[in-house]
């Protein structure tokens, strides 16, 4: 006959997982012809024709910003990073193996 063994571990869990916020923008094909066709169609008179050159890069600056914004929108992104821990040690490996080389010999 057999007999079984009944074990009941009682431990608290613990949330090994992170999530990080990230703001990108997403760079596709076609979100940069979309750029391209937005700075071909802006007017640059205010920035060339502007005798400041803070003043024309803030202008500048601010076309670039905006033409972005309409290609490219900035988006918020989650990343989850999953920190697990690996709960086996070598007592554990070494049970493991013990119970599989009897368990072998109790099949062959």
């Amino acid at each position: 006959d057999h007999t079984a063994q009944k074990c009941t571990l009682t431990m608290d869990k613990v949330n090994n997982s992170t999530t990080q916020q990230l703001n990108t923008r997403i760079f596709s094909v076609n979100a940069m012809n979309e750029l391209k066709k937005n700075l071909q169609a802006q007017d640059w008179t205010q920035v060339i024709e502007e005798e400041d050159v803070e003043s024309a890069y803030s202008t500048f600056s601010r076309f670039l910003q905006s033409a972005l914004n309409n290609a490219c929108p900035p988006k918020t992104i989650k990343q989850k990073k999953n920190l697990n821990k690996n709960m086996w040690d070598d007592e554990c490996r070494s049970l493991k193996s013990s119970y599989l080389e009897a368990l072998n010999r109790e099949i062959t």
